[in-house]
């Protein structure tokens, strides 16, 4: 078995792989469609409601303990009622509505408010509708995370512009936070149940509200993403660039969802943290740019950080 710490990373790779699909599509190819990024990405999840008919069918005894419906007599049998679905399905649209929309108005430095600010939030939120309780040493950790992300950042501000609308660009990351904290602790809830139904609902209904918001403020994004591609795009490059996110993505949440079985949105949430290193070592690699002592120092406190948490969880625990 893999430990949570480990496979967190690899989580944590995926986020900061997204980021720069996005980052890229939007600088290269002057391409904002964030709902009908994550659109692709519900349908892939959505296929998972097949494998829940089929395994409905084939052996009925397993389904005998769930008490709830969609679709009469004939259709799917649910852990949960199918309205908790929709609105986890509504929270993860509009917080990856806002998480993508802020690439295109602050900068990445901007963009790491989002996962400072969701921490404290996601332990609130595990408090009231866990009933989970941490220690100080938790407490402790989670900040010694902050604290080098905030080195993180500083060492950022000095080579990485604010972007056209940095206020807009906070006010989006911090709403963004709100919703992902809260996504995150339900996500832990229902996933116990099944966590396969979990995925299959949450993107069937999700892909539904993703269609609607896509129709009102994407459209005529969308038509000239396929029909007149910009010409500082390389020929294919906004379709691989779509596809990678969906992957990335997709991929995410098949992986979180497992994670949270045995884990907590707290540890996640904490773990995550790294992503923004990962996102600037690309940065790095990529652009030659070469980051000061900040940087080094924050990345080693975001690690220690996340390993006194896990630790600390873990003997909890036990």
């Amino acid at each position: 078995m893999i430990p949570p710490v480990l496979y967190a990373q690899f989580l944590s790779l995926l986020v900061s792989s997204s980021g720069i699909f996005v980052e890229t599509l939007q600088s290269s190819c002057d391409t904002n469609i964030p709902t009908f990024q994550t659109f692709l990405v519900y349908c892939v999840l959505a296929l998972f409601t097949v494998s829940l008919h089929r395994r409905q069918y084939r052996d009925p005894s397993a389904v005998e303990d769930k008490l709830y419906r969609l679709g009469g007599e004939r259709g799917l049998r649910l852990g949960s009622p199918w309205y908790i679905y929709l609105l986890l399905g509504l929270l993860d649209v509009q917080s990856n509505f806002l998480v993508v929309s802020a690439f295109r108005l602050t900068s990445l430095t901007s963009i790491s408010l989002l996962d400072c600010t969701s921490i404290p939030w996601v332990m609130f939120f595990s408090s009231r509708i866990l009933g989970r309780s941490y220690n100080r040493w938790q407490y402790l950790s989670a900040l010694v995370c902050v604290a080098g992300i905030g080195l993180i950042i500083l060492s950022d501000s000095s080579s990485s512009s604010s972007g056209p609308s940095p206020i807009a660009g906070d006010a989006i990351c911090l709403a963004g936070a709100f919703l992902y904290a809260l996504n995150n602790v339900l996500c832990e809830k229902y996933v116990q149940y099944d966590r396969f139904e979990y995925l299959g609902m949450m993107g069937l209904f999700a892909a539904c509200v993703s269609v609607v918001q896509m129709l009102a403020l994407e459209r005529a994004e969308v038509w000239r993403l396929f029909t007149e591609p910009d010409p500082a795009c390389e020929p294919g490059e906004s379709g691989g660039l779509v596809a990678g996110y969906v992957a990335s993505i997709s991929g995410f949440y098949v992986l979180v969802s497992g994670f949270l079985v045995d884990s907590s949105a707290a540890l996640l949430n904490v773990s995550l943290l790294t992503a923004d290193i990962y996102s600037l070592l690309f940065v790095v690699f990529a652009e030659g740019v070469v980051p000061n002592w900040l940087y080094f120092l924050g990345t080693a406190a975001v690690f220690l950080g996340v390993g006194l948490f896990n630790y600390h969880e873990r003997a909890q625990e036990r």
